[in-house]
């Protein structure tokens, strides 16, 4: 079995091989003086409400904080449904990859629950666990992100610790987005504080999530011999196998199935994706999963 500095550099040369996540054209320019971002209140506050709170109230709080601060608080589950595809279809794609676009939001509703870009792991309410750095739309950890900028397991130990990038090294990193403020200098001597900044961006918390995805298909064409254009076909098992790793902890035949079910169900019946969403989750009901109540 690999080592996991053999599994994340394998992760990374995967992704230098299908290129760089593509956005639309941002209005952001480079920062350099980049401000806090709600992911570490969020995760600051998760820390106070678990201590005075308890686990069940910590996770009210953290609702209601994504309630008030989500960049999409005011859209519906359908609403936010509707712009990720929007999104989805700006983006260049390989046939492979095109074949997987109805499973995106299948994997983040699965990942989410609610399509909600400024999502934690639920495990920072739970005082006996230090931390978990989950985020975003597809519920990327800091050290996957690391993995994909093309960091070796040093380094993100370095930097985990609130290490800095020399120059040199922050230019040789992988591009993961075309956010342009999130390529500036600040950022890419500082891997947390890009980390950070997934939950404030849906355009860039969808391209890394992308790029993770992207990743994972990488491996699947590898395994299964289908980097030749002539080669087979893309076929429900390669894409279900692909979809399964990109769980990293829960059971990925369960995990893997209800995304499936969801992609199988929104392939038939893209206008009424909500009950398709409820596959990915298991559940026949998402009034409990509406974001804010809508």
């Amino acid at each position: 079995m690999p080592t996991l500095s053999r599994f994340w550099s394998i992760l990374a040369v995967s992704l230098s091989l299908v290129g760089p996540v593509c956005s639309a054209a941002s209005q952001y320019s480079n920062d350099p003086n980049p401000e806090p971002f709600f992911y570490r209140k969020l995760i600051a506050d998760t820390r106070v409400w678990r201590s005075a709170d308890g686990y069940d109230q910590c996770i009210k709080e953290v609702k209601q904080f994504q309630c008030m601060n989500s960049p999409w608080k005011v859209l519906s589950l359908r609403e936010r449904y509707e712009e990720l595809m929007a999104n989805l279809k700006t983006r260049p794609m390989t046939e492979n990859f095109r074949k997987l676009r109805n499973a995106i939001p299948c994997l983040m509703t699965r990942e989410t629950g609610n399509l909600e870009p400024l999502t934690v792991s639920f495990k920072n309410c739970d005082p006996s666990v230090s931390s978990a750095s989950d985020q975003g739309l597809g519920q990327v950890t800091f050290t996957t992100f690391c993995a994909l900028l093309g960091l070796d397991q040093r380094e993100i130990d370095d930097v985990s610790r609130g290490g800095k990038l020399s120059v040199k090294r922050a230019s040789e990193l992988n591009t993961l987005t075309s956010v342009a403020r999130y390529n500036s200098l600040a950022y890419r001597q500082d891997p947390w504080l890009a980390f950070e900044a997934l939950s404030d961006d849906v355009d860039y918390s969808i391209d890394v999530s992308l790029a993770v995805l992207k990743a994972k298909l990488a491996r699947t064409e590898e395994i299964y011999h289908l980097t030749d254009a002539a080669g087979p076909a893309f076929t429900w098992d390669a894409q279900y196998f692909t979809i399964e790793n990109y769980n990293g902890s829960e059971t990925k035949q369960k995990y893997a199935h209800a995304i499936m079910a969801c992609k199988t169900c929104l392939n038939s019946n893209p206008q009424d994706p909500i009950p398709c969403l409820g596959l990915a989750l298991a559940i026949s009901n998402l009034e409990d999963y509406l974001p804010c109540g809508n």
